[in-house]
């Protein structure tokens, strides 16, 4: 004969090596009843005192099987075929579940955190702060609300942020694209920046252009200051202001 009984206590323990479960319960008249746990194999779930447990009649007398049990606190949320399960905190209340649907979408969820697969295999994973969805097609896209990043199929990459640096590197080497356009590119020897105006600004030990680019550059400061400036005391002697290496650049050459 089966009955539903109010739960009073689970006690786990190992008797001859073997896993036991007691449940006592009281069946609302009569002495309270002791029964042997009993759950599908893998299926390691305990009860709380405000649940209630079936029983059922097992060999030997006054022995007996609780085999089911029942919360009347959280409304069943499964649909024909679905399949539900959902963990509680000490007060009943629903924190987490895994949602087998009928449509084939399997749902995940813990408070604000969450993880839906589609049935067409798209797998959407997040928080309130940010989220990931990886497509069938294997596009994957990743962001919050500062900025996101999107790996496509064939390999390339997309990176967007709205107020803050993206930066790609370390402190060895790294290309940095500022919310305004500037793009600087560089390590700890020297960088090159691209203004959003087009400007091109080289910071190095040493700029080389072009070969073995040796050999230095003269500077502006060689035309305004010598070149237009410069006489001949007479035809075919040395001009009366000549260049120095301080007209000549120091860290750029060219071939």
């Amino acid at each position: 004969m089966g009955r539903i009984a109010k739960i009073l206590s689970f006690t786990r323990a190992v008797i001859d090596g073997i896993q036991s479960t007691d449940v006592k319960v009281d069946p609302g008249g009569g002495p309270n009843i002791t029964g042997v746990h009993s759950s599908d194999p893998g299926d390691d779930s305990s009860p709380l005192a405000i649940d209630y447990a079936i029983t059922q009649s097992i060999q030997g007398t006054g022995k007996e099987a609780v085999v089911g049990y029942v919360d009347t606190k959280n409304a069943p949320l499964s649909l024909p075929g679905e399949k539900r399960i959902y963990g509680r905190d000490s007060n009943g209340n629903v924190v987490n579940e895994i949602h087998l649907k009928a449509t084939g979408e399997i749902n995940i969820n813990r408070g604000a955190s969450s993880v839906v697969i589609d049935p067409a295999g798209k797998i959407t994973t997040g928080n309130a702060s940010g989220s990931v969805v990886v497509e069938p097609s294997g596009k994957i896209t990743m962001g919050n609300a500062a900025g996101s990043v999107v790996v496509e199929p064939t390999g390339a990459i997309t990176i967007v942020a709205t107020s803050e640096n993206v930066i790609i590197g370390s402190g060895a080497g790294a290309i940095a694209v500022s919310p305004t356009g500037s793009i600087t590119i560089g390590g700890v020897a020297g960088a090159i920046t691209v203004s959003p105006a087009g400007a091109i600004l080289l910071e190095s030990l040493a700029v080389k252009l072009g070969g073995v680019a040796g050999k230095p550059i003269v500077i502006s400061d060689f035309i305004n200051s010598v070149f237009n400036l410069h006489t001949h005391p007479a035809p075919g002697t040395p001009p009366s202001i000549l260049g120095t290496p301080a007209h000549m650049t120091t860290k750029t050459g060219a071939e």
